[in-house]
Parts: structure tokens; C-alpha cells; sequence
């Protein structure tokens, strides 16, 4: 029996803004951010103020623009 395809993106970006949720009025997310004219993209960008300080462990070495990609054990 085929398994469907679970999509997995909108539970990684809202886990993302949830995990910094107390940052939320310095920090600027943008899901699904487009790299270039072709299709590929990055699932996650979050900028932050450059004098704005994340007070999280990961948040600590933020700069100005920040990618996320989530890739599962099956991607490349």
C-alpha cells in the first residue's frame, strides 16, 4: 500500500516561530523565501535588527538574515 507524502513544511515553519515566539517583535519571518527566477527556495527566512538581541541559545549567533532549510533523512 502507498503512503501518501506527508508535507512537512508548515509544521517546521510554524515550530520555528513558535520556538521564538518571545522574540517576535524584533524578528521578521518570511516562509518559503525565493532564491532566484528558478524554483529554488529556502524554507525559512528570519531577519533580525542589527542591534536586536535574541535571548535563545541559537538566537545568540543570529545576524541580520537568517536561513532555514529542514531536509528529512530521505532528501539530498
Amino acid at each position: 500500500m502507498k503512503q501518501d507524502k506527508l508535507y512537512w513544511h508548515n509544521a517546521f515553519t510554524e515550530a520555528l516561530k513558535a520556538e521564538f515566539k518571545e522574540s517576535r517583535n524584533i524578528l521578521n519571518f518570511t516562509d518559503e523565501y525565493m532564491l532566484s527566477k528558478e524554483s529554488l527556495k529556502i524554507d525559512m527566512v528570519i531577519e533580525k535588527d542589527k542591534n536586536a538581541r535574541v535571548h535563545k541559545n541559537i538566537g545568540e549567533i543570529f545576524k541580520g538574515h537568517n536561513l532555514f532549510e529542514f531536509k528529512s533523512e530521505t532528501d539530498y
